[in-house]
């Protein structure tokens, strides 16, 4: 992935401006023995989206937080078919790009631990992909088989999440 924004950055004239919006938090992990899929660690990704909807907030607003918040996400997977097909290769047999198999999640609300009704953020409107996030893209069919794996890799993720601490102060420097 990296080297496709890359690849865009030159073509475009963009100025790196692609690999800018990336954050330094998110690390693109490619497993050595499989080429067909990429993804993002979970725990990076929500640190990097609890962050970015701090960055939203203004220094008023970061102050009249006090407690610690809880942000509700929801996930889920989905396939493609019928795209346009560029016949890249693949490490692996029997693998092509006709399938797309993406698992995502979409940030709900950022609210008070304690208290649900003190709600900092909210998605208005959750059913858009406007804050759809990537977790994995892969090259292959959606099967039960392919959607039990996803469900159980994402049940062991989200059972080992940690808390997530941002620091305020250092969220708008000038």
């Amino acid at each position: 992935m990296k080297r496709i924004l890359s690849h865009l950055d030159l073509q475009n004239g963009l100025g790196g401006v692609a690999q800018k919006s990336l954050s330094r938090n998110i690390a693109l992990t490619q497993r050595d023995t499989y080429k067909s899929y990429a993804y993002l660690g979970l725990q990076s990704l929500l640190d990097d989206t609890v962050t970015r909807i701090f960055q939203t907030k203004t220094h008023e607003e970061l102050a009249d937080i006090k407690e610690e918040v809880t942000l509700i996400s929801k996930w889920g997977c989905d396939a493609s078919s019928g795209h346009s097909e560029y016949k890249q290769t693949f490490a692996e047999e029997n693998v092509t790009e006709a399938n797309m198999f993406l698992t995502s999640m979409v940030p709900l609300r950022l609210s008070a631990k304690d208290n649900e009704m003190a709600v900092y953020w909210k998605n208005a409107k959750p059913s858009t992909t406007r804050y759809c996030r990537p977790i994995q893209l892969q090259f292959t069919k959606e099967t039960i088989e392919s959607i039990n794996n996803e469900i159980g890799r994402m049940d062991i993720k989200i059972a080992h999440l940690n808390e997530t601490d941002v620091c305020t102060r250092k969220l708008h420097k000038r």
